[in-house]
């Protein structure tokens, strides 16, 4: 029963990653519109740093879904256990 609590926590814990990773790229994308006093060089290196950062974002969210899921299967194998016995 403990390893269900902690496979819980950590479900629960993943979750808010993903939620704060999901937050962090709305505010990377939202951050990304030309700023029309600059001039168009610098809103490309601007957007060229941005669309990095997105991208670190990205995998970060897909490595902390992959977590979730494998915990997740792990929970399923568990309880399939309990009702197979």
């Amino acid at each position: 029963m403990l390893g269900s609590l902690e496979t819980g926590k950590s479900l629960d814990g993943l979750k808010l990653k993903i939620n704060q990773i999901k937050r962090d790229l709305s505010q990377l994308e939202e951050s990304n519109k030309p700023m029309p006093e600059l001039i168009n060089s610098t809103n490309l290196l601007r957007s060229n740093e941005i669309l990095t950062k997105t991208n670190e974002k990205k995998t970060e969210l897909l490595n902390a879904y992959e977590s979730y899921f494998k915990d997740l299967e792990s929970v399923l194998k568990k309880f399939k256990l309990v009702l197979v016995t």
